[in-house]
């Protein structure tokens, strides 16, 4: 396309692209800068105490914790428990298995 008369009419676009990247990089870095400067002045008003919080569940016991996690416990003991038993069916070893999606699939072919 060099040489002809619509080469005058083209932009370069490489300098548009340059100038966006920079505004862009220099947003970036101005955000950082002041999320630097946010963060020193709220350490500085803090004094002694830091960056320190107060432990919401200190009063809590292991036994407390351990019960709310029970329900999850026995829930996967059931599940177990019933795998268990639909493995040990009897008289089922010499029929192969069919689930509904294997239906399904023959179906669909």
């Amino acid at each position: 396309m060099t040489g002809t008369e619509s080469d005058a009419d083209m932009v370069d676009p490489v300098p548009q692209v340059l100038m966006l990247t920079a505004i862009v990089i220099n947003f970036g870095i101005t955000a950082f800068l002041l999320a630097l400067i946010y963060r020193s002045w709220w350490l500085a008003q803090l004094g002694e105490e830091g960056d320190t919080l107060p432990d919401e569940h200190e009063g809590e016991t292991r036994a407390q914790t351990e019960s709310s996690f029970d329900p999850l416990d026995l829930d996967d003991a059931a599940v177990h428990d019933v795998l268990r038993a639909s493995d040990e069916r009897p008289g089922e070893d010499d029929a192969p298995s069919t689930t509904p999606h294997d239906d399904t699939r023959e179906e669909r072919r």
